[in-house]
């Protein structure tokens, strides 16, 4: 496999990388001054936390703690190593890495996708280049459903032969340099007593992919009722595919959803590839599973509407329901199409094509009002027990929505169209409980890759935040104060590399201190450090000229206290040293030792390790000078 990537290369793919253009592949960000922010990708929130940073080259989540560069970000949201992240982006900005070939096991998340590749390209060389009956009678069923070459190709549809070995085989002889537990682990064969099978056989393959676009899991479609087993056989969980948190085609749909700000659902993977032959390319498929929160999350970052496409049968409209309420609840504007019951997206735009599926789309309905609809066509709303019932599901989905407006607004329709007073409404929906934004954005999520940074010995956090962005200062902090006297584990290891590279005469700063070996809760408390450059400051005052002003002065009291810390230590160990020393001719030695120490401790409470910057202040010199300001006075201190 390739082998370590050079840091003169490394180098050269952050600076030539556009992290703003990069990461609004992913996420729809805003512009604020000279920043942009926008929803988190690595965790549920509807108030954008996340922010990038162009000028320094990093991105950091206020919400997750979260961040990093360039490189780090790819890593992390498409589960890849720092090496196949960083030849990702080498690949995309046209920079050449020199091969060296390494004797170790590709990662883990590497091997998964690589081997999920080799079965993509051997499924599609079955379907497109094998000879015979069984691959004839697939590329019929296509002929047959519909679907041009052309676009199966462009979803990369395949077909997987109907054999216990296929894919088995193929590995042996092609010899990919992945090992077999590899599929077993990516979900593409499966275990039995002394070997291995196929999961995928006899059927049409729909490869699954991310939103870089690589192959994280299949669907497997029966080609004939007959078929042994279910009609769609799909992956299972792996470590690279969490199905809850994937939508089929986002990949491809992901530039037209945030250019008109809104996304077609449907089902299945048929349906969705009709609507993208029909023009239709904002739409994404749920692939027969219920909506997801994960699901909502990941499409609140690319826009603010869903129009919801299900199947119109009762079992459709009322997945629809479901679906929408989940969508609600994440923040977006919802509206469902009601297809006729005998009817899916697929068969509607073959029998009466694109123009009147557009106006279905174009007349679709508010999801309360389609529930309304729906329960009055199904005869719920005939009699006071029934409508009840009714009225207490509609609660149920009013008190999703997030937004108090939106929802005061949508309760006083729903109650004209019950029929009951706007009053009753709202006062059920005030008695029930709302979770708090906390309470929401946080279940189920464990705790936050930012939290660790909290637990840092606070003088220590104090003074790496300051050597991270001022790093003239890390001579005299390291002269004083060897990393290894850090008692964080996070914070030695930070000061450690800082250590190490000023020792080497190296001043590395911003992204450039974030490298392959740099450990992800390192990289999120750097970019953290980094993303807080600026200081609050009156207006006119230059805010990272505040910054640098109250870093030293942080810095230099931090120092002096983990220092003083340091002799305190010393000075208690002497103590009982002498209590314990019975020879009086040695206590007094040891006497004069203390002494000396304390002289030590009370210097360094005195010494000025450096100067301090002037206060960025618009007051002129003079006007300073007639004033005593609190903060300035610290500096006399020293």
């Amino acid at each position: 496999m390739p082998g370590r990537i050079p840091p003169e290369i490394v180098d050269r793919i952050r600076e030539g990388t556009d992290i703003v253009e990069l990461i609004s592949g992913y996420v729809r960000l805003e512009r604020k001054g000279v920043n942009y922010f926008g929803l988190c990708p690595f965790h549920p929130e509807k108030t954008p936390s996340f922010s990038v940073h162009p000028a320094k080259g990093i991105f950091h989540c206020f919400g997750c703690g979260i961040g990093g560069n360039s490189i780090t970000f790819l890593q992390l949201h498409d589960k890849l190593s720092f090496a196949e992240a960083a030849r990702e982006l080498a690949r995309r900005t046209g920079i050449h890495i020199p091969e060296e070939k390494s004797t170790e096991r590709p990662e883990k998340y590497d091997a998964l996708y690589k081997a999920n590749q080799f079965a993509a390209e051997l499924f599609s060389k079955w379907l497109w280049e094998n000879r015979g009956d069984e691959f004839d009678r697939a590329r019929a069923y296509l002929q047959q459903r519909g679907i041009s070459n052309d676009l199966a190709k462009l979803f990369k549809i395949g077909y997987s032969q109907d054999r216990w070995d296929g894919l088995i085989q193929a590995i042996r002889r092609d010899k990919p340099g992945i090992l077999e537990r590899d599929f077993l682990d990516a979900g593409l064969l499966l275990r039995k007593e002394g070997g291995a099978y196929d999961r995928f056989r006899g059927r049409l393959i729909f490869p699954i992919h991310n939103l870089s676009g690589k192959v994280v899991a299949f669907g497997g479609r029966a080609m004939q009722a007959e078929t042994e087993g279910a009609k769609y056989i799909n992956s299972p969980q792996t470590p690279i595919y969490n199905k809850s948190g994937i939508l089929y085609g986002l990949h491809l749909a992901v530039d037209q959803i945030k250019r008109r700000g809104e996304c077609l659902i449907v089902e299945g993977y048929t349906d969705l590839i009709r609507l993208h032959e029909g023009g239709f390319a904002h739409a994404v498929a749920t692939s027969g599973t219920a909506l997801t929160r994960e699901q909502a999350s990941l499409l609140r970052r690319f826009c603010n509407k869903v129009v919801l496409v299900y199947d119109g049968d009762a079992a459709g409209s009322h997945a629809s329901l479901r679906g929408g309420d989940v969508l609600v609840s994440a923040g977006l504007n919802v509206k469902v199409v009601g297809l006729p019951p005998e009817h899916d997206p697929d068969s509607f735009i073959k029998e009466n094509g694109p123009g009147a599926f557009a106006e279905l789309v174009e007349n679709a309905t508010d999801l309360i009002s389609y529930r309304i609809e729906l329960y009055r066509r199904e005869g719920r709303l005939t009699d006071a027990p029934s409508r009840t019932a009714v009225a207490r599901e509609l609660l149920a989905s009013l008190i999703v929505i997030p937004d108090p407006i939106q929802r005061e607004i949508q309760a006083q329709e729903a109650a004209a169209k019950m029929g009951l007073s706007a009053e009753t409404v709202l006062r059920e929906l005030a008695r029930m409980r709302v979770p708090s934004r906390s309470q929401s954005e946080t279940a189920g999520n464990g705790a936050k890759p930012g939290e660790s940074l909290t637990a840092l010995p606070v003088k220590e956090k104090g003074l790496l935040e300051a050597l991270i962005r001022w790093p003239e200062l890390r001579e005299a902090v390291f002269l004083e104060l060897p990393a290894q006297e850090f008692q964080g584990t996070l914070s030695r290891r930070l000061a450690a590399k800082l250590e190490d590279a000023w020792s080497k005469g190296e001043k590395p700063t911003g992204e450039a201190l974030i490298d392959e070996d740099t450990p992800i809760e390192d990289v999120s408390f750097i970019s953290w450090a980094l993303s807080q450059t600026e200081s609050l400051t009156d207006p006119g005052v230059d805010a990272q000229a505040k910054r640098r002003y109250d870093d030293y002065i942080t810095a230099q009291d931090c120092l002096k206290d983990l220092l003083i810390a340091l002799m305190d230590q010393q000075l208690q160990k002497l103590k009982l040293k002498i209590n314990a020393e019975p020879d009086e001719t040695a206590q007094i030695t040891l006497l004069k030792e203390l002494q000396d120490q304390e002289g030590q401790k009370l210097a360094i409470k005195k010494k000025v390790f450096w100067p301090i910057p002037p206060h960025p202040s618009l007051e002129a010199p003079g006007e300073r000078a007639s004033k005593k300001s609190p903060t300035r006075s610290r500096q006399t201190d020293f």
